[in-house]
Order: structure tokens, then sequence, then C-alpha cells
């Protein structure tokens, strides 16, 4: 039987769907066993919060409902792979870190804190790649419009911080250059949707509130 237009978008959003699970799935696996040794050192704490951090975006990615509609577009999904997977290649935090362990533990858990929060105002919205499956109006998005993200941020910050060297420093700056790219390609994705204009007429930022 021929498929029509609308039967060929949907099982487009399918597969799209399935993809972002069966690689995300796989890069934290890469990640935890990257990440097992280093549990028997002083710095456990720091990679044991990243690993729980990365295993919420994982449950919240595999739990959600299927989106009515998924961006296409190769740009959009480079984007959103790059910033999504791209800290799950992080190495674990050693060495001397920047500051004491306990100040880096409690940033972890800011960032934490701040993104599943944004994931269960989302609760089964959560996504990878831009794909509209609601427009969430409340929780945290009355303060900025990607919680989420500033999450990100605030996580990765303090790896970085607990334990710095040059290929997790190069792996984070990548991640956050292609977020804030991505965050900009998402609000285009999204700007057609009457509740995402509401959204942006009610918080006037994007990340941090009162700057960006």
């Amino acid at each position: 039987m021929e498929q029509t237009p609308q039967h060929y978008k949907k099982s487009q959003c399918f597969y799209a769907d399935m993809l972002e699970k069966v690689v995300l799935v796989c890069l934290f696996l890469w990640l935890l066993s990257r990440m097992w040794t280093s549990f028997e050192s002083a710095i456990w704490i720091i990679n044991g919060l990243y690993v729980i951090d990365q295993i919420l975006v994982l449950v919240f990615c595999l739990l959600r409902r299927p989106a009515t509609k998924i961006s296409l577009s190769l740009w959009d999904w480079t984007l959103a792979f790059g910033a999504s997977f791209l800290p799950l290649l992080v190495k674990p935090a050693t060495g001397s870190p920047l500051v004491p362990l306990q100040v880096a533990a409690v940033l972890m858990l800011m960032g934490v804190t701040l993104h599943l929060s944004a994931k269960l105002t989302l609760r089964r919205g959560f996504g990878v790649v831009a794909a509209n499956r609601g427009i969430v109006l409340s929780g945290p998005y009355r303060l900025v419009r990607h919680p989420m993200y500033a999450g990100y941020f605030i996580t990765q910050l303090a790896i970085l911080l607990a334990g710095p060297n040059t290929y997790n420093v190069c792996i984070v700056s990548m991640a956050w250059v292609l977020q804030v790219l991505r965050l900009h390609a998402e609000e285009r994705f999204y700007s057609r949707d009457a509740a995402y204009a509401e959204l942006c007429k009610r918080t006037r930022y994007r990340i941090i509130p009162y700057i960006y």
C-alpha cells in the first residue's frame, strides 16, 4: 500500500526518535566504562555526580513521548547531537582541582537540580533534536527559556574546575558553542508555535536572567 505524506512524516519521526536513543545509550555506556576506574580516587564524588547527571538525561530521553513534529534539518541534528553527546566524551576528572572539591560538588548539584527541575516540568516532552512535544510555560521556564541547558553549563563547569585537563576543556568548550547555536536553532523551529511565542513574551532571557 502506498504511504501518504502524513504517514511518511510519522515514520521519519519514529526512526529519528529511535536513532537518538540508540546513540545516546551507546555513548553513555562508553562514558560509564571510562568513569568506572576513577571511583577509587578521592575525586570520585565529582565523577559520580557527573555520571548521575548523564543517567538523568538517558532516562528522560528513553521515556519521552513520540514527537508530533521533529526537525529533519541536518544542521539541527548536527547541533543537537554535538551539544548533547560531546559531554559524554569527557575524561574522568583528575589532577589538581582549581577550587575545593566541596565547591565543585555544590556547583554540580546546583546544575543537576536545575536541569532536573526542567525535565520534571517537561516530563515526557524531553528530547534531544528539536521536536514539538508540547510547549511548557511553567516551572523554571518562567525564569529562563532554556533552564535545562543552563543546568548543563553548570555541571560541565563543575567537572572542569574539579579536575581540569586540556582534553576536557576542548570537549566542553565545543559543547558550549554548539549548545548556544542549538538553542537558537530550536527557537527558529518553534517560532511558528503560538505557545512558544507566548513563552518568549513571558520569559525574556534564554540562559542567564538579566544577561542573556
